[in-house]
């Protein structure tokens, strides 16, 4: 699942009585005809020795896919074309809030992406409940000149790929890849204003000369997932995880949401938030000032989960809502998080 730790892995809860309940879903399963398919062409783990090869000869720089945010911003989360074992035109997120690559069953079948055999389905949560995935492998993915091979990745239902992207991308699947398939690397640019994505292989990162702002945060890395220092309300210090898959402002946990003045139980209005096995009662609300190194952030739209277990081990997460106003470059080679306009 995405994140397979930051799509908000929330265990909804409450009896099947309560005023809730019409929230309630089923376990999302692979349906087994198309699970029987699947399984009829499986990789072996011992040709995986060379697992999630990474072959590059110079920078890349590509394209972003048009997806309107709103008038100012045509690039709501960051979605790029790539080459998936020759069939080319496979949309793929760019997802800092995902530490495995994700791909729908019924993309996985179309593009010929096997099940390892012999491995056993896993399970996680989801919104509403659990979610059924199973191990996979990418032959060959291709953006522009970078190539990767036996790319190890998760295989789950149609419904769980559709709720990640839905929002934005109708009823198309799209391939999930987080920012621990291209950690080899130099760094990874994803640049809203100019709408492309450049992978640095050898060279350090350099700010791009011009710029009016620069600012640069110290980066860290939790279960594969990037995590910076943010200052919520002028002086409390959060850890953060950085979601540009992830199409909404600031996400707190309750004890921070709390803690805040912005949620307490029982009060204020609720909504739901759909996700990959069902909906969750959520809390939102309006951040009035953040401080991200030196970008000073204002009036962001927060929300707060308010049934099943807290997202990512209870850290804040801010999404593309944010990060989307800036160019924001992955230094993998000396761990820093560059933000510039």
């Amino acid at each position: 699942m995405r994140n397979f730790a930051a799509l908000l892995c929330l265990l909804l809860a409450g009896c099947a009585t309560g005023p809730f309940s019409q929230l309630e879903t089923v376990t999302p399963t692979i349906p087994p005809p198309q699970l029987a398919a699947l399984q009829k062409h499986t990789q072996s783990p011992d040709s995986l020795t060379n697992a999630n090869h990474l072959i590059a000869v110079s920078d890349v720089t590509v394209p972003l896919v048009p997806i309107h945010a709103d008038k100012t911003n045509r690039f709501r989360v960051p979605v790029v074309l790539a080459t998936v074992n020759g069939k080319t035109g496979v949309p793929v997120l760019l997802d800092s809030g995902s530490n495995r690559p994700f791909v729908g069953a019924s993309l996985a079948q179309s593009l010929g992406i096997p099940l390892i055999a012999g491995q056993k389905s896993f399970t996680g949560s989801g919104i509403g409940g659990t979610v059924e995935n199973y191990p996979g492998v990418v032959p060959a993915l291709r953006i522009g000149t970078l190539q990767l091979e036996n790319l190890i990745t998760i295989i789950g239902p149609d419904s769980q790929s559709l709720a990640i992207t839905r929002s934005f991308w109708g009823h198309r699947q799209t391939m999930i890849a987080g920012l621990n398939t291209f950690r080899r690397l130099s760094y990874l640019t994803i640049d809203h204003q100019r709408g492309t994505a450049t992978f640095g292989i050898e060279k350090s990162y350099r700010p791009r000369e011009g710029a009016k702002f620069v600012t640069s945060l110290p980066l860290r890395w939790s279960g594969d997932l990037p995590v910076v220092d943010i200052v919520l309300e002028g002086n409390r210090k959060f850890s953060c995880v950085l979601d540009t898959g992830g199409d909404y402002g600031l996400l707190l946990p309750r004890p921070v949401a709390r803690l805040l003045g912005y949620w307490k139980p029982g009060a204020g209005k609720t909504d739901a938030s759909h996700g990959v096995a069902g909906a969750a009662l959520v809390a939102a609300y309006e951040v009035s000032e953040a401080q991200l190194g030196g970008a000073a952030l204002r009036r962001i739209p927060g929300r707060t989960t308010l049934t099943g277990p807290e997202p990512v081990d209870s850290q804040v997460l801010l999404g593309n809502v944010v990060l989307r106003a800036y160019r924001v470059t992955f230094d993998f080679r000396q761990n820093v998080v560059w933000l510039e306009q």
